[in-house]
């Protein structure tokens, strides 16, 4: 099986820690993140630094175009890689969703990791947003906490 992971953030080890144990089962997996993450040097997967940075000081101009130039190369990577299921972890943009969509159109299995129940900003357009996310989806990922009884 072949995964491409999506993790837009940047200080979270969480994605190659869950990246590694899946390549430790037979996983053929490779994780995409932004260009200025920071990594450990222990990585055995495919680590591409292909998001646009979120630097302030960059051009928006030009991380619009970043970000375009971003989704073509993930749309010949699952092409050329054959890859079964893409798994993101994190939207970078809203905007993001409407290629999400795109790739469940073009028959792709989607993994979203639902890191909390309610989406981080309180409006009716995020709510309308996460939804659905949650509709278009080909499995959810919920992070839960087990009681010990």
């Amino acid at each position: 099986m072949k995964v491409l992971m999506i993790d837009a953030l940047v200080g979270s080890d969480y994605s190659e820690c869950l990246c590694s144990a899946l390549k430790n089962t037979g996983t053929d997996i490779a994780l995409i993140v932004p260009e200025n993450k920071s990594t450990r040097d222990t990585i055995e997967f495919p680590l591409l630094k292909w998001l646009p940075t979120k630097d302030k000081q960059a051009s928006k101009l030009a991380k619009i175009f970043k970000f375009l130039f971003y989704l073509i190369r993930v749309l010949n990577n699952i092409r050329q890689n054959k890859v079964d299921i893409v798994h993101y972890q994190f939207f970078r943009r809203k905007s993001e969703v409407l290629f999400f969509y795109l790739l469940k159109l073009l028959k792709v299995k989607l993994v979203y990791t639902a890191h909390n129940v309610m989406p981080h900003e309180n409006g009716r357009f995020d709510f309308k947003i996460q939804s659905f996310v949650l509709k278009t989806a080909t499995a959810i990922i919920a992070h839960t906490q087990t009681r010990n009884s």
